[in-house]
């Protein structure tokens, strides 16, 4: 038999008052129209990696199953099933013509390369009609169905690539055919397209993401919470390192601008000064000679035994100081980054409070003393005056 002699009569049961062979497989016709309009509420449903994952598979099975009722037919040699492809797609309306650039299988090697142009193709044409041109190929379905199609008929699995798309803006579509050792890596991308994942894995997945994000955000809460109490309380830079340590159990380093220790909790301060001399050292190479090139949270992986998280700490727009937390046998974790840099934020507060008040201590001491020298201010008032300003 010859691949032009094919006919969707001889597999399928055409919908016909004339037509009682219920042997045959029952044909569907749905319009172009309708199958883009399912395809534009995939896209929209459940986005374009997932959609392209649903169309390559769908288009899989359908060429799978064609072929399968290919093979039953008596053909004149294997030669012609290759032909019988392309004959189908378009005896399915997936496309108007099909041009073979060229068209070789080693059946005994499970070798293949096969070469179409795809000539006004319905999956083209309908994205077109909703989103105009596309920067990739587009027609998934039928690209699925070649490589279905052609694995079953060379019995190893063959992958086809969309090389040109008219949804590109290109003339006609161009597909190759090869097995997925003779791509030699082309196609390594494309595979995970065609694992069939159960959409109830995927709600598993994005629950338990949901659920790390939730849990994250909560653990951060409560360390904003008690960074707040910190400050409110008065406590110096050591209750803001003890509140990092207490809530992450990593150990805290905060250091000055010239890497001196201002506060730590998790070590004492020995080891403390270790790890600000060993940065110090760090900073002073070659290729990092100033600390003050850490402007953003930064993870540093440099040191032979652990591993530094750190971000500095702004005040009026300047780094005056650091903030680390230090891994030795962990990871740093997002959460970790997002709690550094409420704590940054919580020393930005307190030292910001504490230039605020230093300053307004030493004007207060200056205009009593002003006063106090010009005679102005009676014994009462210097006394009052003097209270408030700690000033003896």
């Amino acid at each position: 038999m010859k691949a032009e002699e094919l006919k969707l009569e001889q597999f399928y049961k055409i919908s016909s008052p004339f037509n009682h062979n219920y042997s045959q497989e029952r044909l569907l016709s749905i319009p172009a129209a309708a199958l883009g309009m399912l395809r534009h509420e995939l896209l929209e449903t459940i986005g374009s990696e997932r959609t392209k994952g649903f169309l390559l598979r769908y288009g899989w099975h359908s060429g799978t199953y064609d072929a399968e009722k290919v093979t039953e037919l008596s053909w004149k040699n294997k030669s012609e099933l290759l032909i019988a492809g392309p004959k189908m797609h378009t005896l399915h309306g997936y496309i108007e013509e099909v041009e073979i650039v060229k068209a070789e299988a080693d059946f005994y090697k499970g070798a293949m390369y096969h070469e179409a142009i795809w000539k006004n193709s319905y999956e083209a044409e309908e994205h077109i009609k909703r989103y105009g041109n596309s920067d990739e190929p587009v027609c998934h379905t039928l690209s699925g169905f070649a490589s279905g199609y052609l694995s079953k008929v060379l019995g190893k699995k063959v992958i086809a690539k969309e090389i040109k798309c008219r949804a590109m803006g290109h003339e006609h579509c161009h597909v190759i055919c090869r097995t997925i050792e003779e791509w030699n890596g082309v196609i390594d991308q494309e595979l995970k397209y065609y694992e069939e994942n159960s959409i109830i894995d995927e709600l598993n997945e994005t629950f338990r993401k949901l659920k790390i994000e939730r849990d994250n955000l909560s653990k951060a809460y409560d360390v904003h919470q008690k960074l707040a109490e910190e400050l409110l309380k008065e406590n110096d830079l050591y209750g803001v390192a003890n509140a990092l340590y207490k809530h992450t159990c990593l150990p805290v380093l905060i250091e000055n601008a010239n890497l001196e220790i201002l506060a730590v909790a998790g070590i004492s301060e020995e080891e403390g000064n270790l790890y600000s001399r060993q940065l110090s050292q760090l900073m002073n190479n070659k290729r990092k000679k100033d600390v003050n090139q850490i402007t953003r949270i930064k993870e540093l992986n440099d040191f032979d035994d652990y591993k530094r998280l750190i971000t500095p700490i702004y005040l009026q727009k300047e780094v005056v100081a650091y903030c680390s937390f230090l891994y030795k046998d962990l990871i740093p974790q997002e959460v970790d980054k997002l709690i550094i840099e409420q704590g940054a934020l919580a020393c930005s507060l307190y030292l910001f409070n504490e230039r605020t008040r230093i300053q307004t201590e030493l004007r207060m001491q200056g205009n009593l003393l002003d006063n106090i020298l010009s005679n102005r201010l009676t014994f009462e008032e210097i006394s009052k005056k003097s209270y408030y300003v700690d000033f003896d």
